[in-house]
């Protein structure tokens, strides 16, 4: 983010980092409603003209609230709760200041700060998930209906998926602050 005389700058990539946990979430909401009664959504849809563009336009700004809400639901568990503080506050001093002796700094700080990104982005998209999983065990009418089984298993599978993401992220972001932290000594 940038200020400009006390104004603060959202750029694409924050807008991008909030919004997609939220519009991910909603999009889950919605595709359940949709599919446990289409043929009156489809009504409301051609029969009676709603106004799709207006309602994505509603969705999309509601999203970004949402997303960040859920983005600093999943920093708290899966940053704050299990960190030792003062360890971690002294890694990533040292880390940065190493990154900042090299002299390839400015791609190196772009390389930490897009692993740091993605991770903890992927973390709030499988917050998001988790949060549908309980939206539609919460809303189904019925216990293991075929349709509240349906949306659970893509939404575990999706779940998987970006676990294996967090890992491969995480794990690049594990040897990229060890090899930081090595080569910085001789710095």
């Amino acid at each position: 983010m940038e200020r400009i005389e006390g104004m603060m700058i959202v750029k694409g990539k924050q807008l991008t980092k909030w919004g997609l946990p939220g519009w991910v979430f909603l999009l889950g909401v919605s595709s359940y409603f949709i599919s446990a009664d289409f043929k009156e959504y489809k009504e409301l849809l051609i029969e009676q003209g709603m106004d799709l563009a207006g309602i994505a336009l509603i969705l999309a700004i509601v999203g970004i609230p949402l997303g960040f809400f859920i983005q600093q639901i999943s920093i708290f568990i899966g940053w704050i709760l299990p960190k030792e503080w003062r360890r971690h506050f002294k890694e990533e001093h040292f880390v940065i200041k190493c990154i900042h002796v090299s002299p390839q700094k400015e791609e190196l700080m772009d390389r930490y700060r897009n692993l740091i990104f993605q991770v903890q982005f992927i973390n709030a998209i499988i917050t998001s998930l988790v949060f549908n999983i309980g939206f539609v065990l919460l809303v189904s009418p019925k216990p293991y209906e075929r349709l509240m089984l349906v949306h659970i298993l893509v939404y575990f599978i999706l779940i998987a998926i970006m676990i294996a993401n967090r890992l491969f992220y995480t794990n690049n972001l594990s040897y990229f602050i060890k090899e930081i932290k090595r080569e910085g000594s001789f710095y």
